[in-house]
């Protein structure tokens, strides 16, 4: 009834082994079955309710966004906004967000490119990203709409950037419009939008590199971008407007300096008319010595008029701007003029200070 030595140690070995496999298997089994309950990826973009899918990231909406706005698309203002997002000092704000940018684009328009975004976004959905807020801009056609109402009401410089066919940069057009006359109606989308990004380029036109109009405020106000006498005359920093600033003052000095020099000039001449006159009115040629004795320095004194007429005029253009920098450079400008040309009057032997003519201007 004993088996042999042999054959028990065979089958103790085969024991072990069989042992050892089903151990290795069940091990196997064990770890697949953790895998695949907790180390599968869900598949988000056909089931955005799945409760993992929270932090998905949508790999291709930048592509989607890419795809939309080329071709005949691109005045979109969601492609604006795109385009605007690469900008390195914009490119971190919540905005720039590519599927919210996407989102934008397919509520203006839905195309091909939408299509996965729609799925993702469906509702129930948890997709962080699909619920993060998003620039209320307006769509194509309401931008359009607006910049035809802002035009039929008043034409600006921009108004000739679309034409009826509306194939323009709408976004920026629109904004541009609004920042000159932002009390328009048709601007109440762009003060929603701009409520939320003040210092991007579509709300400011102080901001680095922007190209809108300065805003026309027709009261005192701060700040550094207005039209100096020209369309290309506009300070939109700090260190052009203090250039401004001097070029002013120096502006308004000049003036007093101009019309010190026309004094100089007429007072002599004016008095030597005064005993030409008297000897002429003794006389029977009285008409014709007078137009004779004026005639002589009629020419230099109508040119320095004009031109004291003419600086005088450019002084008060730049007081219309209301800007309150500007104003008191008109005002440092004539005080300091006043005070560097003013003593010349007293410098002729025979002046008299009760003798300086009128101005002629302002």
């Amino acid at each position: 009834g004993f088996l042999p030595d042999n054959t028990r140690a065979h089958n103790s070995s085969f024991f072990i082994v069989n042992t050892t496999i089903i151990m290795l298997s069940s091990i196997i089994f064990v770890i697949a079955l953790v895998i695949s309950a907790f180390g599968q990826t869900p598949d988000c973009l056909n089931d955005p309710t799945n409760s993992q899918c929270q932090n998905y990231v949508y790999p291709n909406s930048k592509s989607d966004v890419s795809s939309m706005c080329s071709g005949s698309m691109s005045n979109m203002p969601g492609c604006t906004l795109f385009t605007l997002c690469q900008d390195p000092t914009l490119s971190s704000s919540p905005y720039c967000n590519n599927l919210g940018i996407l989102r934008i684009l397919c509520s203006d328009m839905s195309m091909g490119p939408c299509n996965n975004m729609k799925k993702l976004c469906s509702n129930g959905s948890v997709v962080a990203e699909c619920k993060m807020e998003t620039l209320p801009l307006p769509t194509s056609v309401d931008a359009a709409n607006d910049i035809t109402g802002i035009c039929n009401s008043m034409q600006m410089a921009g108004c000739s950037e679309c034409g009826t066919s509306m194939t323009c940069d709408l976004l920026t057009v629109y904004s541009n419009l609004c920042l000159s006359m932002p009390a328009m109606n048709e601007c109440a989308p762009w003060k929603n939008y701009c409520a939320l990004i003040p210092d991007w380029p579509l709300c400011s036109s102080e901001v680095a590199g922007s190209t809108a109009p300065p805003q026309m405020m027709m009261y005192f106000h701060t700040g550094f971008a207005d039209y100096i006498l020209f369309e290309s005359w506009v300070p939109r920093n700090a260190g052009q407007y203090a250039g401004s600033w001097f070029a002013v003052f120096i502006i308004s000095a000049l003036y007093e300096g101009l019309k010190v020099a026309r004094w100089i000039h007429e007072l002599p001449i004016i008095r030597g008319e005064k005993v030409k006159l008297e000897m002429a009115t003794r006389s029977k040629w009285t008409i014709k010595m007078f137009l004779q004795a004026a005639f002589q320095s009629e020419i230099v004194q109508a040119l320095l008029r004009s031109i004291e007429n003419g600086v005088g005029l450019l002084v008060m253009l730049i007081a219309m701007t209301y800007n309150v920098g500007l104003f008191f450079a008109i005002i440092a400008g004539t005080f300091s003029g006043w005070l560097i040309f003013g003593r010349f009057r007293y410098d002729q032997a025979d002046a008299s200070p009760t003798e300086l003519p009128a101005s002629t201007c302002c």
